[in-house]
Order: C-alpha cells, then sequence, then structure tokens
C-alpha cells in the first residue's frame, strides 16, 4: 500500500467518525428540540457532511477495482473532497429567524428556537409547553443560577400539563429541583439541576414570567 494511499484511507477513517458524531448529535437534537434543528441554518448541512466521505471512499473502492493500481493525484484528490466534508460538519450555528409556535387555549406564543421550546402544541387548544433558557440571561445577579434552567407555562388542569410538582411548591428529586406556582390564570414551572438551584428559588419566579408572558404574540 502506497504512502498516499494510506493517507487517504486514514483520513476517511477519521472522518467517518467525526462525521458520524456529527450526524448522531443532528439526529438528536432534531428528534428532542425540532425547533432548534429548524432555527439553524446550517443544521442539515452538518447532520449530511457524513456523506461525503462515504461517498468518496466508495467511488474510490469503484476505481481501484476498475483500473488499479491508482495515482497519488487521484488520493489527493480523494483527501481534498473529503477534508470539504469535514468543513461542513464544523459549519457554525447560524439564526435563520425561525419562531416555534405554541397555544396556551387561545393565546398564541412565537418563541425563538434559540430556547429550544418543545412540547407544546401548535394549534389552538394548547395547554403548555416547555424552553431552555440560561441562567445568566435569565438572572444575572444571582451567580449561582445553572447554566440552563428548564421552564415552562400552561394553563389548564395539573393532569392535562403532566407536571409532578406540588402546586406553589417545590420538589427536590435525585438531579433536579421541580417547583410550580400560580400566576392569574396560568402556572409556571421550573426545573434546575440540584447543585445549580439558589437557596431561595423564588428569587426566579418573577424573571421566569416576564421571559415566557414576553413570547405571547402581538395582538393576542
Amino acid at each position: 500500500m502506497s504512502l498516499y494511499s494510506t493517507l487517504f484511507w486514514i483520513v476517511t477513517a477519521a472522518a467517518l467518525y467525526w462525521c458520524g458524531l456529527v450526524h448522531i448529535d443532528s439526529g438528536i437534537t432534531a428528534h428532542y428540540f425540532p425547533a432548534a434543528a429548524l432555527g439553524d441554518r446550517f443544521h442539515t448541512v452538518r447532520s449530511a457532511s457524513v456523506g461525503v466521505p462515504l461517498v468518496v471512499s466508495l467511488a474510490m473502492i469503484g476505481f481501484w477495482i476498475w483500473r488499479r493500481p491508482l495515482s497519488k493525484r487521484l488520493y489527493l484528490i480523494g483527501v481534498f473532497a473529503i477534508g470539504l466534508g469535514v468543513v461542513l460538519s464544523i459549519l457554525p450555528k447560524t439564526d435563520n429567524g425561525y419562531e416555534q409556535v405554541y397555544w396556551l387555549d387561545e393565546q398564541k406564543y412565537s418563541i425563538p428556537w434559540a430556547y429550544y421550546p418543545r412540547n407544546g402544541v401548535s394549534r389552538p387548544g394548547g395547554s403548555f409547553f416547555l424552553l431552555r433558557v440560561s441562567g445568566m440571561e435569565l438572572a444575572p445577579d444571582h451567580g449561582d443560577v445553572g447554566k440552563f434552567l428548564t421552564v415552562g407555562k400552561a394553563v389548564g388542569s395539573h393532569g392535562n400539563r403532566g407536571w409532578m410538582t406540588p402546586m406553589n411548591a417545590c420538589t427536590q428529586g435525585v438531579l433536579n429541583l421541580q417547583c410550580e406556582w400560580e400566576n392569574e390564570s396560568f402556572v409556571y414551572y421550573l426545573s434546575v439541576e440540584n447543585d445549580d438551584a439558589p437557596e431561595d428559588p423564588t428569587v426566579l419566579y418573577q424573571p421566569i414570567e416576564k421571559l415566557l408572558d414576553s413570547f405571547k404574540a402581538a395582538g393576542d
């Protein structure tokens, strides 16, 4: 096996491994956080980048069967093509302005994809939705708040929301502290890792309400 052949197959193996991981990660994001996938301009491109080293390697095998030995020029072209595939896999997340629309009864909410909105209903009659927000954005004056928090807003019966936290109380589980409280006709929800939870989680209630209420669509 020539030096260029060895180089090509090492690069191919490394690219397949890396792009495969990117593809799996993109698939997980699309499954659990579809709004985040839709709002990322290059999500599909990064996910599909694994196809580049796969197709190039299969093409190289075909050329090798057809007319071996192959020239070093062909191997270098293959390495270059695979390099382009790797570049596609590391394209940065770019906001395309997508907003996820959810409804709480007859009230419409438009949530930017960067908040990873999920579990809502995109038509009138929805009962709750969840999203993720950084502790620094939510409460910059409280440095002990975790990196990310899960927050939610709901209307309707407790059973429709599916949250197991007692109303107007906090419950500390094995991993997370979860709180649920009422304000007017809505119920709000907070989940934060135990190690990152503030001593008094109620200091987060007002910022959470303000954030979630801000997504109410104009005119509703």
